[in-house]
């Protein structure tokens, strides 16, 4: 993409360092999260896999939405899963991690999701998502 229209913040004719990293990172996220999605929903795992966790990394730089939905589990055929598999916001490092049939869990609340969506930045959408909950 570099030197074409595909990237437009630019520095005069140059692509800033910063701006390049938060393409390539956002990016990343999203294919390696689509990738373990669909791994999760590939017909041999069948049930094995009933529900999901999000995971986010946990520093100085973690956003609100990402330090609420750290820890909590959501069923996979839950039809807001769309609203929050990562990445959620530019430089997203978060995940989703396949929780199995054998371990103990307890899906979100709908009132939970309802909080933690609230704060999910308006403009940053992803294919598939839905406008409403």
């Amino acid at each position: 993409y570099i030197g074409t229209d595909a990237i437009e913040i630019r520095i005069g004719k140059e692509l800033t360092p910063w701006h390049l990293e938060t393409v390539i990172r956002t990016n990343f996220t999203d294919a390696y999260n689509e990738g373990r999605w669909a791994m999760m929903n590939d017909p041999d795992v069948g049930d094995f896999v009933p529900a999901v966790m999000y995971s986010a990394i946990l520093d100085d730089r973690t956003t609100e939405i990402c330090r609420q939905l750290d820890g909590k589990v959501f069923l996979k055929n839950d039809p807001d899963i769309a609203k929050i598999k990562p990445p959620n916001h530019y430089n997203c490092r978060s995940m989703l991690v396949p929780v199995t049939k054998f371990e103990e869990f307890e899906p979100i609340s709908r009132d939970a999701k309802m909080r933690i969506l609230a704060i999910k930045p308006k403009n940053f959408t992803q294919t598939g998502e839905q406008d409403a909950l």
